[in-house]
């Protein structure tokens, strides 16, 4: 099932988030899902994508008020032709509208136009420049020229710019502060900066836009500030960084210096539908 929560007043006075939809549900039936990995609310605050892994599908769903979690539309089938997934994971989009997605097991990423229709690719299954093994996130920077992709197998990120021409790299496997144990989660920030969560060190590092190490902050275990195995990450408009805490089954909120704002949790958040 894919959730929709009010987050806005996470921070404020206690508030937790509010429970605005629920989606889905385990199956292969228009709006269910097998494994939902990647979603993605388009620009104007109209539609989620979501990525059903194990449909190998795009699911298009509805945020007009009256219609918030109505199934739209769907695109994608198996395989490894044009429009293809073999497990299509996360998702972002350029300021054009065009969706960026990761075809996992495909090792590459696939565009495609507002109306998903297929514009490019590309990838494949390596260690060279423009290569990946596990593309697991994908985030483009808020001017919308660079592309960043977490090659998570390969520990480093890499970027591209919107047409897939290979620009930079880092990482590499370690323990050093520009390397990654098990690098999971990524957002190229509002703020201009990127953001990586470490799974495998249970650690969230920032980076300049150009890969330029600035700090990290987080260690195993279950207090405040500490991670087991975060994975998601995304940043909002006030520049408040949310770290899926996976390991320990809640979000953590943080600005970007790294000091803790706040955590909520299913279990602690109590939703209610609006």
């Amino acid at each position: 099932m894919a959730l929709i929560l009010d987050i806005s007043g996470i921070g404020e006075r206690g508030k937790k988030p509010e429970l605005v939809a629920g989606i889905g549900g385990h199956g292969i039936a228009a709006g269910r899902f097998i494994n939902p990995t990647g979603g993605l609310i388009t620009n104007d605050g109209s539609l989620l994508y979501v990525s059903d892994s194990g449909n190998h599908r795009i699911q298009v769903f509805s945020l007009r008020e009256g219609r918030i979690g109505t199934y739209t539309a769907e695109f994608g089938t198996f395989g490894s032709g044009e429009g293809e997934f073999r497990g299509p994971g996360a998702i972002d989009s350029d300021q054009e509208g065009n969706l960026y997605i990761l075809d996992v097991h495909n090792q590459r990423v696939q565009v495609f136009s507002p109306e998903h229709k297929f514009l490019r690719q590309w990838g494949g299954f390596g260690t060279r420049d423009g290569q990946f093994n596990m593309p697991l996130n994908i985030s483009i920077d808020r001017d919308g020229k660079i592309v960043y992709v977490l090659d998570a197998y390969n520990y480093r990120v890499q970027a591209f710019d919107t047409n897939g021409r290979f620009l930079f790299a880092w990482g590499g496997p370690g323990a050093d502060k520009n390397q990654f144990v098990l690098p999971f989660g990524l957002v190229a920030g509002v703020d201009g900066n990127v953001y990586v969560t470490d799974s495998g060190a249970h650690k969230v590092k920032k980076f300049d836009a150009r890969g330029t190490f600035i700090t990290e902050w987080g260690r195993f275990g279950s207090g405040t500030g500490e991670f087991y195995k975060p994975k998601g990450i995304a940043q909002d408009g006030r520049l408040r960084l949310y770290v899926v805490d996976f390991g320990n089954h809640r979000g953590q909120v943080f600005d970007t210096e790294g000091r803790f704002i706040s955590e909520f949790g299913m279990v602690d958040a109590q939703p209610t539908v609006k």
